[in-house]
Order: structure tokens, then C-alpha cells, then sequence
């Protein structure tokens, strides 16, 4: 997967990129008002070419890593309720906390996935290709 990008900082040989979130009304914001503020998403990647802050760039992240994020963001808390869930049907009678068990799961996943994804470091995204320079513009 290929996502534009600019460089916002570089440290440790570690550049930080800001990525625009693709709106779901194709970029004409003023014709929908249901679109949030769009700061983009800011991930750290590799880079093996000459490339400095300002830079527009062109990052590829791999579709395993893409799958495992959405996993750890979407299914991870629902699998947990269903779990937490049945669970606590074998052994609560009452309908409101064997919810809250099954809610209890769904913190757990989502702490789960934070520490997964801050201490996993198989961020295998990466620079490819420099697309323009920083030519003083903020804007993509």
C-alpha cells in the first residue's frame, strides 16, 4: 500500500511523516458536513534515500502490516466481548454484568493493542521515492 506524505521530522535516522486522511467525500469538505478535522496521521518509517524535512514522499507500508493493524484496532475488541461475554453467561445469570465483563474485555484488547503497538516495532513502512522538495508551502 502507497501513501503521499510529508516529512515533518527526522531523528536517529528515524523520519517522522505526516500522511493526509483521505476524507470520504473525496477531498470537497465544504459540500460534506460530515467531515472531521483532517490533521493526517503522523508514523514513523525508514528511509535509505536522501530526503530532508519539508520533503513530499511516497511511503509503502505492507499490506500484512496494514491487516494487522486493523486486526488490533477492530477485531481484537470485538473478539474480546464476545469472550468476556460468554464467559461470564456460564457463570452470571443477570444480563447487565455479564455486559460489563464483556465490556471489561474489550479495555483489556484495546490496552493489549497499545502495548503491542508501541513495543512491536515491526513497522516495516518505508520511503520509496521522493516525490517533491520542500518548496516552502505547508500544504500538500
Amino acid at each position: 500500500m502507497i501513501k503521499i506524505g510529508r516529512i515533518v521530522m527526522i531523528e536517529n535516522g528515524e523520519f517522522t511523516v505526516n500522511i493526509p486522511r483521505e476524507s470520504a467525500c473525496g477531498g470537497d469538505c465544504a459540500g460534506c458536513p460530515g467531515c472531521p478535522v483532517n490533521d493526517g496521521a503522523i508514523v514513523k518509517v525508514k528511509c535509505d534515500i536522501p530526503a530532508k524535512v519539508g520533503d513530499r514522499v511516497s511511503v509503502d507500508f505492507s499490506d500484512s502490516a496494514a491487516l494487522r493493524s486493523s486486526f488490533l484496532l477492530y477485531g481484537a475488541p470485538l473478539i474480546a466481548f464476545f469472550i468476556g461475554y460468554g464467559v461470564a453467561s456460564m457463570w452470571i445469570a443477570d444480563e447487565l454484568p455479564r455486559i460489563l465483563v464483556g465490556v471489561a474485555g474489550v479495555v483489556g484488547a484495546i490496552i493489549f493493542s497499545r502495548i503491542v503497538d508501541r513495543h512491536g516495532k515491526n513497522n516495516d513502512a518505508k520511503i520509496v521515492e521522493i516525490i517533491g522538495k520542500d518548496d516552502g508551502c505547508s500544504d500538500m
